[in-house]
């Protein structure tokens, strides 16, 4: 090491200790979801069963064991698979507060649980077997198996140390180190054979005075022998960068977040581009068994969920009413008058609002459920203009947008497109065209083009593109399609461009100036620097 880069080593290491830590703001929450598997649960309607599954995911109660019920994803019998997701979809944007008590027993070593996110517009619940448990694909199987559809981060307690192994990668994964038996293995974002990459490993080692340290198998065979407590936390939007963190403690109680974390990562960029997530658990055996069982779920909102009412034109012209934010759940509004809307040979007729409200008049009433509205202007064509209307379809015609590096971009593809007389645009029937999809068939509301960056798609009908952080240059072209009042579909594409220069600045810049310009001082060597978004960092 040359003295220039000791000094600089030494300059950093002393101001680490006084600069500030980001730590994510102690705020009231919203509580989301609770259930604790008591002796009366099923899961009726709200949830749903693995499909294809060996073991139905149920409760299991004995009076000799602690608690004395609890969810069983699979017996301590083999070959067993078993899981379930929870069918409501719960929003991201508040941030995300998860915790429950696990325990794998009464059995020889396997395999493990998996506590996993999903897309919240994902209808499919299921889940692969074996070493997969529930999430990711398996490229050994003959034929091989899709993983979860659209996942978008799988969180591995695995005993018997299978669902860490290259096997369970899918296509695109780079080479990481495998972490064996009784590890934490947390899985990025994966759809069928593609990604389930590994984000993060924890081995555990046999030290039962320290739980985030004690190996899943420790302690004595029983429900209470080997329960343990997670804590998942995801950051709110408020907070850059979005972080996961995952903290383990002895059953019995809820692991404190003010201790340090026993894994954090940025989260992955698909995770926070989805404004909704479903929840799920999975579990399985091989030829070694275990009971695996979960109980005491709780789920809550990092800071306060709310929602807004917004407005969107419909193919009219004019000044939107303004949106309405910071509405709990049961708020009370009346609908905007539509004063000074207008569309040629059409005349105002209310609002369509999204979330399955329909059709409402000016100024009545909506009550806000659990989410966010948009309601759309209806137009209804004059007489007159009804007999010489035009009978050209809905129209789509392709955007633009410019932008510096690092710096996300907007764009409403639904301002230049016309829909056609007597229709206006379906609220939040906008989609992203994948790979070898074509309209109507196109499915997606976020889309990762590798070396470019994100694109995600939101309730008004907007898109936004979140470039990678090295891109710079005239990005692939994006197909969307969205949908008219009438059910008929059109499309076009969305094109992006992202300027040279510097990354958006974090306020922290001028510190590292200052530090190698020190390091100038006190070593007279020179030194090629390039500057860099510390948002970025793991």
């Amino acid at each position: 090491m040359t003295r220039a880069m000791k000094l600089m080593s030494l300059v950093m290491i002393s101001l680490m200790g006084v600069l500030p830590l980001s730590v994510s703001p102690v705020q009231a929450s919203t509580s989301i979801f609770l259930e604790d598997f008591g002796p009366s649960w099923v899961p009726g309607t709200q949830w749903s069963l693995a499909q294809s599954a060996s073991f139905t995911a149920q409760v299991s109660t004995s009076g000799s064991e602690t608690p004395n019920s609890a969810l069983r994803l699979t017996s301590a019998t083999q070959q067993r698979a078993g899981g379930l997701l929870y069918g409501t979809p719960i929003p991201t944007e508040f941030g995300l507060d998860i915790a429950f008590h696990f325990s794998m027993w009464g059995g020889n070593g396997a395999d493990g649980i998996n506590f996993f996110l999903q897309k919240g517009t994902e209808t499919s619940s299921r889940m692969p077997a074996g070493g997969t448990l529930g999430y990711s694909a398996d490229r050994n199987q003959n034929p091989n198996l899709n993983g979860l559809n659209n996942g978008l981060i799988g969180i591995g307690f695995d005993m018997f140390g299978n669902h860490g192994n290259s096997q369970f990668d899918g296509t695109g994964c780079p080479s990481s180190t495998r972490p064996g038996p009784n590890s934490l293995v947390v899985r990025g974002p994966g759809h069928l054979m593609a990604g389930y990459c590994i984000l993060s490993t924890l081995n555990q080692v046999s030290d039962v005075s320290t739980p985030v340290n004690t190996k899943w198998n420790e302690g004595p065979s029983t429900r209470a022998g080997r329960a343990r407590s997670v804590r998942i936390v995801l950051d709110p939007s408020t907070i850059t960068p979005r972080q996961l963190k995952i903290w383990l403690c002895a059953s019995g109680t809820e692991c404190s977040v003010s201790s340090t974390p026993a894994v954090t990562i940025n989260a992955p960029a698909e995770l926070i581009a989805e404004p909704t997530v479903r929840f799920g658990f999975a579990a399985a055996t091989g030829g070694f068994t275990n009971n695996h069982e979960i109980w005491g779920l709780r789920i809550r909102s990092q800071i306060p969920i709310t929602y807004s009412l917004s407005y969107e034109l419909g193919g009219g012209s004019g000044t939107l009413p303004a949106s309405i934010t910071g509405l709990s759940a049961g708020a009370s509004n009346s609908l905007a008058a539509g004063t000074g809307l207008m569309r040629t040979g059409f005349t105002f007729d209310g609002w369509t609002c999204n979330n399955s409200i329909g059709d409402k008049s000016a100024g009545s009433l909506l009550t806000q459920p659990s989410a966010s509205v948009v309601c759309t202007a209806k137009w209804t064509a004059n007489p007159a203009a009804s007999a010489n209307a035009s009978t050209a379809p809905s129209r789509a015609k392709n955007d633009s947008s410019n932008g510096d590096r690092g710096a996300k971009q907007r764009i409403r593809p639904l301002r230049n497109d016309t829909p056609a007389a007597s229709s206006s645009w379906k609220a939040d029937s906008l989609r992203l065209c994948g790979v070898n999809q074509k309209t109507p068939n196109c499915t997606l509301s976020t889309l990762k083009v590798d070396g470019e960056g994100t694109y995600a798609v939101n309730s008004k009908n907007e898109v936004t593109f979140t470039p990678d952080s090295a891109f710079v240059g005239k990005a692939t072209a994006v197909r969307y399609q969205v949908a008219d009042s009438a059910g008929s579909f059109v499309s076009a594409d969305i094109r992006i461009v992202v300027s040279g220069g510097e990354l958006p600045s974090t306020g922290n810049n001028t510190l590292y100036i200052f530090l190698i310009s020190l390091v100038f001082i006190l070593t007279g060597s020179s030194l090629t620097y390039r500057m860099f978004d510390r948002s970025m960092r793991n």
